[in-house]
């Protein structure tokens, strides 16, 4: 982060500009001429106008009383009982003493620093309409901070960078529209918050202008180019010396296209990072739709691709997966947080179609009052080309994620590859997480992602907690991957965050068969001893869902194994040696391993060796099961099956490695299916069987002796004397001998199809 500037900006309490903007303003008080600079604004500036603020706020009033109660007891609390700051709580907001907020164990700074974005101020504002009385104490705290920072020396952590800056701007010019709505009614107090703001508006203005452009070329640099246009577009009596608007434009959607990838990730690695992108986007597009402006089509693209990647790993109930660092600061805070909001953007915005969201989705408000900021705007948004529909897969390749999704049963299982190779990375707020796996089933999270806990790197560690709890929380150790003891595919970082690019990369495939089955794999590139090792899931529906393994040659005395993060609140059960099942409160789900495996240990809250944490708000630190599967020494192959326990009887798997290929039964129910994944040639485990096999996936599903169905993804040839079975994908149409493809299609990548035996039950091709 930049250093803190030496000096506050000069000038806070100067009002020459208000009255340089409104000379022929016919108001007697310097307050009723901010209210006056405010609803002058251009529509977009406050996102919405006096007017519409409160026609959405009596929509809101009637219609939506969970919300409403909820909106009102959080201002209550902020303005009465403290200012929750992370997972920690300031005095209330009337009392706060800006000079002395308070810190956390580890001396981070963003606890100070986090007040001064005034994520406070939207709901107080919105809260305001509808009756709260909260804008007194938000008028003295305003008071406080104008006079902290009009103190020589105690400005830094308000000015502390572009970003806090950034976020206190799009704050104000959220709430503003509330206020001023207030202060037409006759609320005095409205009014003087009005004229505290714009000094604060103005102040702020003058100080970043020179500012932009020299952040960190990361989501710093972003946001920078955001707010020079920003600036030039909704206060050009503020910043004259702004330049040309139109080149701002350029400027901030060049920057947009550097750091979103063509596949809609982002070159951070991070959900939340990507969210602050797409916040960002959302109020560009919002504000220039309000201006009568039509973004440009091929940048309004780029924008859909990014709200189809956070929309598409979200659940209808809202939850989401929180990959890389994240520090529970939106940009737009219009709500409690949640990822149910992007399902409801994207789908008013790009694709109608989209599955619908619970309207109880944490997340759906922040997105009704965008939504209210459209409403005389004709959605969907035309695209040059419409974005492919999301179905039940969903493939980010340049940034290395594969989503299997049954939206019907709310059930999102991300398997989480890594940077293709010759894709852009900023490594500063990625986590080491190659070759993860995670998984909601039923609206629950069962396999979850660590989180964050905190960013400051040298401190001690909370009470009971890991030692150096930032280095764990971005290690390999913390995620759903493999794990080889005293290395990081990444490098490990010594600082707050990663200086360097490491250069690993993943190459990842997939393919899927609508509605029968969807397969991914992932295969890791990187400069140390996890070079080469292959990861994979299939999914077949009726069946658990497999992971299996190809490990590198490695040294006998190396110590691998395969974590998995399990939801804190998981009780977990031993049901066998290689087998454990995890209760969630109305869920329970199984976790099997193979023979590669030697033991499956469950470590929750470990200090050292740091095991079992999850952090799922900043600050916050949670013991939760892990299940540490440790390898066989010079284990070949390895397999898991994972998916929702129905009863006692728990699969029982074995892998194999043949040539390039694997090969995995699993015993279920009285069905042994056989999954068969890259080149296979010889006979299959457990079976009387010779197999020759090139493709990507193949799975044969028997009962006893007999096989009852054959699938395939990627088949480029298969031959089975037993089975009497010959299929290629160069004779697509040729129909093997005994066998009836009941589903199929053939591209150049392959033939996908089902096969039954003749006398099986019919489906439609």
């Amino acid at each position: 982060m930049p250093r803190p500037p030496a000096t506050p900006p000069p000038g806070l309490g100067r009002l020459d500009l208000l009255r340089a903007a409104l000379r022929a303003s016919a108001a007697t008080s310097d307050a009723a001429l901010a209210v006056q600079f405010f609803r002058a604004r251009p529509a977009g500036a406050g996102f919405l106008t006096a007017d519409e603020a409160q026609a959405a706020v009596a929509d809101y009033d009637d219609n939506r009383p969970g919300w409403r109660r909820a909106l009102l007891e959080e201002a209550a609390c902020v303005c009465t009982q403290g200012l929750p700051v992370y997972a920690g709580m300031a005095p209330p907001l009337g009392d706060l003493d800006w000079s002395v907020l308070p810190m956390d164990v580890h001396d981070d700074r963003l606890y100070r620093l986090r007040p001064h974005r005034f994520g406070f101020l939207p709901r107080l504002a919105m809260a305001s309409c509808l009756g709260a009385e909260c804008l007194p104490a938000l008028q003295r705290a305003l008071a406080r901070w104008i006079r902290q920072v009009e103190t020589a020396g105690l400005a830094e952590d308000a000015y502390f960078s572009n970003l806090v800056m950034i976020h206190r701007q799009v704050a104000i010019a959220w709430a503003m529209p509330f206020l001023v709505a207030k202060a037409e009614q006759g609320d005095r107090t409205a009014a003087e918050v009005c004229l505290q703001l714009f000094r604060i508006v103005a102040a702020d203005c003058r100080y970043l202008l020179p500012r932009l452009g020299r952040s960190v070329g990361n989501n710093h640099l972003l946001a920078d180019r955001f707010a020079a246009w920003f600036l030039a577009a909704c206060y050009p009596e503020l910043v004259p010396e702004a330049g040309d608007l139109a080149a701002a434009e350029r400027a901030w959607l060049a920057e947009f296209a550097r750091q979103f990838q063509a596949d809609g990730t982002n070159f951070e690695q991070s959900l939340h990072y990507h969210e602050l992108g797409c916040e960002l986007a959302l109020a560009y597009v919002v504000i220039a739709l309000r201006r009568g402006e039509s973004p440009d089509a091929e940048a309004l693209t780029r924008i859909g691709c990014a709200l189809r990647f956070q929309a598409t790993l979200a659940t209808r109930n809202g939850s989401g997966f929180a990959l890389g660092d994240s520090t529970d600061d939106p940009l737009l805070p219009l709500d409690a947080g949640g990822a149910g909001g992007w399902r409801i953007l994207y789908s008013a915005l790009f694709e109608p179609a989209f599955p619908e969201t619970a309207a109880t989705a944490a997340g759906a408000e922040r997105a009704y009052w965008l939504l209210a900021a459209l409403r005389s705007i004709s959605l969907p948004l035309r695209l040059p080309r419409a974005l492919e529909p999301v179905g039940n897969v969903a493939a980010f390749p340049l940034g290395g994620y594969v989503a299997f999704r049954d939206d019907d049963r709310d059930d999102c299982l991300l398997f989480r590859g890594g940077p293709a190779p010759g894709s852009a990375v900023h490594p500063g707020h990625t986590m080491s997480d190659l070759l993860s796996v995670y998984w909601t089933a039923q609206g629950r999270r069962v396999l979850e992602p660590a989180g964050t806990y905190s960013y400051a790197a040298i401190a001690p560690p909370p009470r009971g907690g890991p030692d150096s709890p930032r280095r764990y929380f971005r290690s390999p150790a913390a995620h759903n991957g493999p794990v080889l003891r005293g290395h990081d595919p990444l490098g490990v970082a010594l600082g707050r965050f990663r200086g360097s690019e490491a250069g690993a990369r993943v190459t990842t495939r997939w393919r899927s068969f609508e509605g029968t089955a969807i397969w991914a794999e992932g295969r890791l590139e990187e400069a140390g001893g996890l070079n080469g090792w292959r990861r994979g899931v299939l999914r077949v529906a009726g069946w658990p869902t497999l992971v299996y393994d190809r490990p590198p040659g490695l040294p006998c005395d190396a110590e691998v194994a395969c974590h998995w993060q399990l939801a804190p609140e998981a009780v977990v059960a031993r049901r066998a040696a290689r087998q454990v099942t995890a209760d969630l409160g109305g869920v329970s789900a199984y976790l099997c391993a193979s023979e590669g495996v030697a033991a499956m240990d469950c470590a929750s809250g470990s200090p050292s060796p740091g095991a079992g944490w999850l952090s799922r708000r900043y600050g916050e630190l949670e013991a939760a099961p892990q299940i540490i599967c440790r390898l066989q020494p010079e284990a070949r192959a390895l397999a898991f099956a994972i998916g929702l326990a129905e009863d006692d009887n728990l699969p029982k798997v074995a892998a194999e490695a043949v040539a390039e290929g694997t090969a995995v039964v699993v015993r279920h129910q009285g069905i042994d299916i056989v999954a068969v994944f890259g080149g296979f040639s010889g006979a299959l485990p457990s079976r009387v069987l010779d197999l020759e096999f090139d493709g990507d996936a193949l799975w044969l599903e028997f009962s006893g002796d007999h096989c009852r169905r054959i699938g395939a993804l990627g088949l480029r040839s298969l031959a089975c004397v037993n089975l009497d079975v010959a299929l290629s994908a160069a004779e697509p149409l040729r129909p093997a001998a005994g066998w009836r493809q009941v589903a199929g299609y053939a591209d150049e990548d392959g033939l996908c199809g089902l096969w039954e035996p003749p006398g099986q039950g019919q489906r439609p091709t």
